[in-house]
Order: C-alpha cells, then sequence, then structure tokens
C-alpha cells in the first residue's frame, strides 16, 4: 500500500509540474498575437516604388489587413500610412520616392479592398526605416516618431547643421495629431509634389504623374474640333504624351463632299504637332510648332483648283489652351499661323472643265484654329 500512495504522489506532482509550465506557454502564445494598433509592413526592393504582392511578406501583410478591415469602419476610423525610402542619393529623391510608393500602395487598396483616400493619412519619410528598411507601414493609429541623427542627413556638398535647420523642407503631408518629421536638406534641382487634394483625387486617373525612373502613366488625348465639322469636314486627332512638357498631335481630317457645285472643299489633310507645355501636357498653356500636308479639290465660284504633282506642304507655329472640364472631359482652344506652299491645276468650274493654267502658289497667314472637344485616357507604360 505504501508503494501505491508513494507512486501515486509521484504522478500527482508529475501532473501538477506540467499543468503549472503549461500556463507560460500560453501566455506565449497569446503574446504572439499581433496587438490592434500594432502596424503592417509592405516592404520594397531598393529604388522601386511599384508594389509587389508577392514580395518578401507582403502577401501576409495584406491578408492580415484584410481580416483587420472587418472591423473598420469607414467614415470614422483612419489608416496612418508611413512611407520610408533610403535608397536614392539625394534626400529629395527620397521625399519623392516614399511619396510614390505610398501613393501606388494606397492605389492598390482604393483598387482592390473598396478604401477611399479620405480613409488614410499620409507622412514621407526620406530615410530608410531604422529597423526595417525600405518599406510602407500601415498603422491603425499614429505610430510612434522615427527618427535619424542630424549627421545623417547633412549633404555631401558640405551643408552644416545649421543650414539644414535654414533650409529644411517642411512636410505638409502630416498627421493631424501634430506627428512632426525630421527636416531635410533641400535640393534646387528636384521638385517634390505634396500629395493631392481629395477634389484631384477623384480624376486621378486622368492626371499625369511627375517624372520619374519607374514606370508611370502616360496621357493619350482623344479630340475632335467642333470649327471643322461646321464645315462639314470630318475630323479626329490624337495627343500623346513624350516627357513631362512635351507631346505629340497627330490630326486627320477628310471631307468626301461636294457641299454645291460653286463652293465646295474636297481634302485629305494631316497637320501633325510637337507641343511644348507649361504644365502637365493635357493642363493649361502650350505652343506648337506643326507641318501641313494636304491633298485638296477646291470649287470657288467659277474657278476650280486641284493639286498637282505633290500635295500641299507647309508649316507653322501655335498657341493654345486647355481647359479641365469634369473627369476625363475637356476643352482645348487653339490657333495657328504659317506658311504653305501649293501646286495646283487651274480648271473652269464646270463639268468636264478645261484646264486654264497651272500655278504655284505661296501662303502666308492664319492655317490653324480649332475648338476641340477631348477625353483622356490614362496609359501606363514607358520610362519617363
Amino acid at each position: 500500500m505504501e508503494k501505491v500512495a508513494k507512486r501515486g504522489g509521484v504522478v500527482l506532482l508529475v501532473l501538477l509540474a506540467v499543468l503549472l509550465l503549461s500556463f507560460p506557454v500560453k501566455a506565449q502564445e497569446s503574446d504572439a498575437v499581433a496587438a490592434p494598433d500594432s502596424i503592417l509592413v509592405f516592404y520594397y526592393p531598393p529604388g522601386i516604388r511599384m508594389f509587389k504582392t508577392k514580395y518578401a511578406e507582403n502577401t501576409c501583410s495584406l491578408h492580415v489587413l484584410r481580416e483587420r478591415l472587418r472591423g473598420f469602419k469607414r467614415g470614422k476610423n483612419v489608416l496612418y500610412v508611413d512611407g520610408y525610402s533610403g535608397s536614392c542619393k539625394r534626400d529629395a529623391s527620397n521625399r519623392r520616392m516614399a511619396f510614390r510608393r505610398c501613393n501606388n500602395l494606397k492605389g492598390y487598396f482604393i483598387d482592390n479592398l473598396g478604401l477611399r483616400e479620405r480613409d488614410f493619412k499620409t507622412v514621407n519619410h526620406p530615410f530608410a526605416h531604422p529597423a526595417l528598411g525600405e518599406v510602407v507601414t500601415i498603422g491603425f493609429s499614429p505610430s510612434a516618431v522615427v527618427s535619424v541623427p542630424v549627421d545623417s542627413l547633412i549633404s555631401d556638398e558640405g551643408l552644416s547643421a545649421n543650414d539644414l535647420s535654414e533650409n529644411s523642407l517642411s512636410n505638409d503631408n502630416l498627421y493631424d495629431n501634430g506627428v512632426k518629421e525630421t527636416p531635410t536638406v533641400t535640393s534646387t534641382d528636384v521638385e517634390i509634389r505634396e500629395p493631392e487634394s481629395p477634389k484631384e483625387e477623384k480624376s486621378h486617373m486622368c492626371a499625369v504623374e511627375d517624372a520619374g525612373t519607374e514606370k508611370a502613366v502616360r496621357l493619350v488625348r482623344v479630340k475632335t474640333n467642333i470649327l471643322a465639322w461646321g464645315a462639314a469636314i470630318i475630323n479626329i486627332a490624337a495627343d500623346f504624351q513624350l516627357s513631362r512638357h512635351i507631346s505629340i498631335e497627330l490630326p486627320v481630317m477628310w471631307s468626301p463632299w461636294n457641299i454645291s457645285s460653286r463652293h465646295s472643299l474636297k481634302v485629305i489633310a494631316l497637320q501633325p504637332e510637337c507641343r511644348g507645355w507649361l504644365g502637365k501636357p493635357g493642363r493649361g498653356h502650350f505652343a506648337g510648332i506643326h507641318a501641313s500636308v494636304a491633298w485638296y479639290n477646291l470649287r470657288n465660284g467659277d474657278d476650280r483648283y486641284q493639286w498637282c504633282g505633290r500635295p500641299l506642304l507647309g508649316a507653322g507655329v501655335s498657341y493654345g489652351y486647355a481647359l479641365q472640364l469634369w473627369g476625363c472631359l475637356g476643352l482645348e482652344f487653339t490657333i495657328g499661323a504659317g506658311w504653305a506652299n501649293m501646286r495646283s491645276n487651274h480648271y473652269y468650274n464646270i463639268a468636264d472643265g478645261a484646264m486654264i493654267d497651272r500655278s504655284v502658289t505661296n501662303y502666308f497667314g492664319i492655317d490653324r484654329i480649332g475648338i476641340s472637344v477631348c477625353y483622356d485616357i490614362p496609359l501606363k507604360g514607358g520610362r519617363r
């Protein structure tokens, strides 16, 4: 009996030890679960601004975000976005890279998770995260201030700490709770674009991004000239963006009709133009240089003129202004003047009229005028 009692006591002691040891394990398992206000991390390769779902742990972070958004109240809750970039040589370039990464990631969330621009508050940091590196973090509450030593922000040009404070850039894209960002060195040759307002967000798919080294949205604008339609000339044109301030327009005009036996114009014409824009292509003022090519048959009273040997050739300059109406629709006003050379056969304007003579005419004056209705088509691709 004593042996049985001893064995029973040993078993009880072992069970008690197992129970006591199990409590810390459960506590550790519970600690491993992410707290409600913990951040989610989305990683980026150095120098890359496009979000890659299968890079590093991004797939896992997306899954966790989808689960946590089930309790997200739109209009009341806010996602706090922090972008970090330290792979560029200049602080201004790092800030630009962080800004584009944040915008790219928010665009993915808007398209795939049903979020809106107003659901985000964003801060762009011109340095890599001290612990995580090249990342964009998402939090359900403002994250702690991440700072770096002032000495690490001094540029290679030898700026002092005083120069740093005097020439530092302010970031308007900060949390409303007063969190401030570490000042950075200015760079006069790199333009820093501040985040768009909610009004700009509505038409962000029709806007053109600033220049960069990665793929970006390019503008293609399709248009038709109302004034040409008034002259019974079918016309359509496409304006292609080539760079930050340069675009090329390719218009085609065609009139196959004889409006009357006394006055009419049959024509097929091309008038390509290279344009320089003061701002983004498709917005505001522009100046252009164009060339003209046309095959024509003109009736004018008792005379008829028809091209011969070669088409009309010309060149000129123009000025215009593009106005955005709403969404992707806009208006464009343009006027131009130049020179045109016409080699024509001159006929009597009657059926089977005899040829009178052959002439070469040089024209100087207005050769381009229009009020066009435009539609913008954003295309992704190409290097700026």
